[in-house]
């Protein structure tokens, strides 16, 4: 057998140059595309080896098939583990700051890019894809205190980190440009192939379905990402999505009677409504367009944030009152339904 007499010859290798071969550590996996023959025996030395269908080389886990399937499942599994104890460190309010939980996150985004430029196109596969970005997508929702009913899309780009697939191209492209240019300066080559990827990202954040009102609010994310003040928090983080103590989400998820505004009769209480139209918050409205000289729209509010630290601390502290309000009245509405039920 050819792999016996090969193995046997790296074997007398190895003892004419004093080295010794630790049989009872060597490992094998059958490369094979055929489906009736999924193992092998191999003698090494005085043992034999059964091949197994995965195993570990230099932090990678190959398989039978060469997809990389068992990779993306062993790093997946890292990843998620290592997302559920920082969690534990990273309570949604009242916990580090944004810019602290993106320097964790990248832990897990280490682990799930480690050698990225050999398995990178395992990615062509939905399901691969699929696991990859949810568990991604974990540490993306806590980073910015996000619910976990907002979309992947969304939470990606309100919390300032490139979605892995992209990364993992990204990675890969900076692998084969050095190797075929080794002159070329690396930083040209990072600057280059961050730009393509933030050229991705944008189409895809374009062409998306999902997070629209996330898009309105946010639709150039090179801007989001690049400024250089405020930290998004809880408040911030469900007016951007959406998703938080305004009736119409509530409905949805049937935690509310009624998703309409109790104010404006036939007018559904969303974060657009509640912030730029209902007379609930009239005052404060004005009050935050007095003192940043504009009338706010959602399309102009974000960019106002982004204008100065000042108009950042404003929004948020017009945002957090608004939400604070909106969640007093929930519980308000919970405590009558109780109170309905008992009587």
């Amino acid at each position: 057998m050819y792999a016996n007499e090969t193995i046997s010859a790296i074997k007398a290798w190895l003892e004419m140059v004093q080295l010794d071969l630790a049989e009872q550590k060597t490992e094998a996996v059958l490369i094979t595309n055929r489906r009736k023959r999924n193992t092998i025996n191999i003698r090494v030395g005085g043992h034999v080896i059964t091949s197994r269908p995965v195993i570990k080389y230099l932090g990678v886990m190959i398989d039978a098939k060469v997809n990389f399937k068992g990779h993306l499942d062993y790093a997946c599994e890292k990843a998620a583990n290592t997302s559920v104890s920082l969690a534990r460190m990273m309570p949604d309010i009242e916990g580090p700051r944004c810019s602290r939980r993106l320097l964790v996150a990248g832990v897990v985004r280490s682990t799930l890019l480690y050698a990225a430029p050999v398995w990178e196109e395992a990615l062509a596969c939905e399901s691969n894809r699929r696991r990859v970005n949810m568990t991604y997508r974990l540490v993306a929702l806590r980073v910015c205190s996000a619910f976990r009913t907002i979309s992947g899309e969304a939470t990606c780009v309100i919390a300032g980190m490139i979605p892995i697939d992209i990364l993992a191209s990204e990675t890969r492209c900076l692998y084969e440009t050095r190797k075929m240019n080794p002159l070329e300066k690396d930083a040209e080559c990072r600057k280059a192939a961050r730009r393509e990827s933030l050229e991705k990202w944008q189409k895809r954040w374009d062409d998306s379905q999902r997070g629209r009102w996330s898009h309105t609010l946010i639709p150039r994310i090179e801007e989001w990402i690049q400024r250089r003040h405020g930290e998004i928090n809880y408040h911030v983080t469900q007016f951007l999505s959406g998703h938080c103590g305004y009736r119409k989400y509530l409905h949805q998820f049937r935690l509310d009677d009624f998703p309409l505004s109790p104010e404006c009769g036939c007018t559904p209480e969303d974060p657009e409504h509640v912030t730029f139209h209902c007379p609930r918050f009239l005052s404060g409205r004005r009050s935050l367009e007095y003192s940043l000289k504009t009338t706010l729209s959602p399309q102009n509010i974000v960019g106002e944030m982004l204008k100065s630290e000042g108009n950042w601390c404003a929004v948020n502290t017009a945002i957090k009152r608004i939400q604070e309000e909106l969640g007093r009245a929930e519980r308000a509405r919970r405590t009558r339904r109780t109170e309905g039920v008992v009587a």
